[in-house]
Formats: structure tokens, sequence, C-alpha cells
């Protein structure tokens, strides 16, 4: 059997895409979510492009060129045309409003998060390390995947896909540096109740929910995984529809604000692709683009990005805390909570579920305590988290990323 050219087989390619990105979750499960995924998945495409193992560029028996190993695969490329239309439009369906109103303040919190990454990004960084290299990292500082895919999917589209593997790598070690500031801040809020010097009662308050819902919910028997695509499909449309109306509103903006008021009225599913058991596949599919910017990288440019990185996710952090901060001690928080709430743009969920039961778990307290910390903390991050990552990093992206490569 002749598999000299195995590579230029679809299927194979496809294969060999899915088995990275597997292999990703389950380092991910089994170290609790402190090491990502993608980090994993990253450092595969990198071994494997410059060591030539995964091959760049794939040429078929008459001679014609099939793209590289990530693009060769029909199915992954085409998907993720629209997946990233699909996905941001699902993202409104996982909202839930009335969670949001009761923690008003994380959510300003989290909003001023974002405000200092963007100080940062326009000044800090990019007197420090150039307007490319600052503004393709202030979308993933933002909120994480989805945004670092949109740089990454931008830089392609300008022909320096160089400055996506940068977005990508991002991505990839944010909770390096989000997890431990988190655990830190949280150990310190936490100490604080323990003793007595900090009283719980003072947390965000409640609010009465409120619904808009018009459209009646369809019967279980025609609710199927097909109509509920198609609902989420048709609602990607009408948000292309507006934007091509009103153009000032990127489209990815949009597919966001549809997607929640599609939602709110009823007509989206919650929680839409993951009941139709289509939410794998279509993030599998929104991988592909950025797997393919890998493939321009060599150890040079490799290193040469070491510096960026790693001052562009410190800065930013650091830009995030400090105005979280005083956003913070303004509504009358702690600024070891409001620093942590600051920092979940940097780690999402389930990492700020995930650092709060680990934070908790260590705590040297009786058991009616230790769930009074819990009970106070774990809102804060995941609405933190949920915030950043959902919402305010998908608008953040389509404001951006434009800006980037002009």
């Amino acid at each position: 059997m002749d598999l000299s050219n195995i590579w230029a087989s679809q299927l194979f390619c496809f294969t060999i895409f899915a088995l990275i990105w597997g292999f990703g979750d389950i380092i991910s499960v089994k170290t609790k979510g402190y090491v990502s995924g993608i980090v994993i998945s990253c450092a595969i495409y990198l071994f494997g492009f410059i060591s030539g193992l995964i091959p760049t560029d794939i040429t078929a028996a008459d001679g014609s060129s099939l793209g590289s190993a990530i693009t060769n695969s029909t199915m992954m490329t085409a998907v993720s045309a629209y997946a990233m239309a699909l996905l941001i439009t699902n993202l409104g369906t996982l909202i839930n409003m009335d969670q949001l109103s009761k923690e008003w303040k994380t959510v300003l919190v989290a909003l001023a998060s974002l405000l200092g990454v963007a100080l940062v990004s326009f000044t800090v960084n990019t007197w420090l390390f150039g307007r490319e290299y600052a503004l393709s990292a202030a979308s993933p500082l933002s909120g994480g995947l989805v945004a670092g895919v949109l740089t990454s999917n931008a830089a392609n589209a300008a022909g320096k896909p160089q400055f996506g593997a940068f977005a990508m790598l991002c991505v990839a070690f944010q909770n390096f540096i989000g997890l431990p500031v988190a655990s830190f801040c949280l150990k310190k809020q936490s100490e604080k109740i323990i003793n007595g010097t900090f009283s719980t009662d003072t947390g965000s308050g409640s609010a009465h929910a409120f619904s808009i819902r018009c459209i009646p919910e369809l019967p279980d028997k025609y609710n199927t995984a097909y109509v509920i695509i198609a609902k989420v499909a048709v609602t990607a449309v009408l948000a292309n529809l507006l934007s091509i109306a009103i153009p000032a509103v990127n489209v990815n903006i949009w597919y966001l604000l549809c997607g929640i008021l599609m939602t709110e009225l009823g007509f989206l599913d919650k929680q839409a692709l993951t009941k139709a058991n289509a939410n794998g596949m279509i993030m599998l599919a929104m991988m592909a683009p950025m797997g393919a910017s890998f493939a321009s990288l060599d150890l040079q440019t490799l290193g040469s990005m070491v510096v960026p990185l790693i001052g562009c996710l410190v800065i930013g952090a650091c830009g995030a805390m400090v105005v979280g901060a005083i956003v913070g001690k303004l509504l009358h928080w702690d600024k070891e909570i409001a620093m942590a709430v600051s920092v979940t743009c940097l780690i999402g969920y389930p990492g700020t579920q995930i650092v709060t039961n680990e934070v908790c778990k260590s705590l040297n307290c009786d058991e009616e305590t230790r769930k009074k910390v819990y009970d106070y903390i774990l809102p804060k991050m995941v609405v933190g988290g949920f915030v950043t990552v959902t919402i305010a990093s998908v608008i953040f992206a389509g404001i951006v990323t434009p800006m980037i490569f002009q």
C-alpha cells in the first residue's frame, strides 16, 4: 500500500486535526484547566509545521496544490466559513439576563477591566511592541477564544498570518497569568471574610426578573436538531442583513445582539447548538483557520514573539486590574475581589469556577464559613468571566479588529 501521499486524503487531514484538539482537551481535563488545551494544540502545530511532520503544502497526484494539512479538509474549511456566525449567534442563547441584572456591580467591574486592557493596548503596549502586536493581543486579552479567532481570521485575510498565530498564542498562554492572579486575590478576599473584617452582606443586591418573551415555545416533537440549527442560521442571516443596512456596526456585534434578542423573544432555544448536539463540530470547524495560521511560522519568527507575548499579557493584565480595582472601589468593593473579577477575561469559564473551587478547598475554616465564602465569590467569578468572554469580548473584537491592519 502506497502511503507516500496520505496527506492528500481529506479524511486523514481531518482525523489528524481532530486528534490534535482532542488530545489538548484531555490534557486540559487532566490538569483541571490549569493547562489550556489550546496550549497543547498550539505546541503540536508549531512542532509539526516547523519539523515538517505536518506539511504546510500538500501536492496532489496531478501536481496541483491542496493547501496545508489543515485547510485540505474541505469540510472543515467550508464549515469554518460560517461557523463563527453560528457560534457568536449561539453565544446570545447562553446569556441569563436575570443573573446579570442581580450581579450588576460585577458586570460593571468586568466591563471596566476591558477598558483597562484597551487603554494599555493603545498606549503602553503599542509604544513598546508596535501597533500590530499590541492590537492583535488586545482582543484575546478581552476574553479569549472567540475574540482570538476573530483576530486570527482578520490577520489571515490581511496576508499577515503571523499576527493571527500571535493572537492564538495570547489565547493559549493567558491562563498562566490569569489563574495565579485570581487565586492570590481570592485567597486574600477569603481571609478577610474568615477573619470577620469583611461582610458578604455588601454584595450586589437583587433585581426582579423581566421578560419580553412573546414567541411561544415549539413542541418538542417539532423542535428537532435540524429545526434548532435552522433557527440559529436564520438569526445569523438577519444579523447579516442588519450589518449591510447599518455597516457602521461590525457584523459580529450584530450576530451577538440578534442572538440575545431572539432568545429573549423566545425564537431561539437556550444553549441552542448544545441542545442540537452541534456545538462540538462547529466549534472544531472554527479552529481550522487558526491552525493554518501556524504554518507560516519559523523558529526565528516564533522567537521574536516571546517578548511581545509576555509583555502584552502582563501589561494587559495590570491594566485590567488597575481600572477594575478603581471601579470596584467606587462600588464599595474590596480591591481583592475587584482584581479577581478583572482577570476573569484571561480565564473564562470553566476556569473561573475551577479556581474558585480550588481556593475554597484550601481555606482553613469550618464548613459554614467555607460555604459563605464560596457563595459570595462564585457568582462574581462566573458572571465576570461570562460578561467578558461571552458578550464584551465579541463587541471589543468587533471594534478593535478592523483597526489592526489598516
